[in-house]
């Protein structure tokens, strides 16, 4: 027979696991899209826009801009991953 204590801490671990699979969506999201493609562009406008052109900082911004999608997949495989051993484990 399963006491209410190991009932309330197996729905506190699931229920955390939801929580963290919601925040790594958001989380990849915003790493994704904000970070590295917005950032990317915005480095490579900047890096242009100087009166030396900075080639670096051009660089830079192509290798946010043509890895965001990999950064932002990785980044909520991570959270999903942290989440689903919360939820196995209640």
């Amino acid at each position: 027979m399963i006491n209410s204590n190991t009932r309330k801490t197996n729905n506190n671990f699931i229920s955390l696991g939801i929580v963290i699979y919601v925040i790594s969506i958001i989380f990849g999201s915003y790493i994704g899209m904000w970070v590295c493609f917005i950032g990317g562009i915005v480095n490579i406008i900047d890096g242009w826009n100087h009166d030396p052109v900075q080639s670096m900082v051009i660089a830079i911004g192509v290798a946010k801009f043509f890895f965001s999608g990999v950064v932002g997949w990785v980044t909520f495989f991570i959270g999903i991953a942290i989440g689903n051993g919360f939820i196995r484990k209640g």
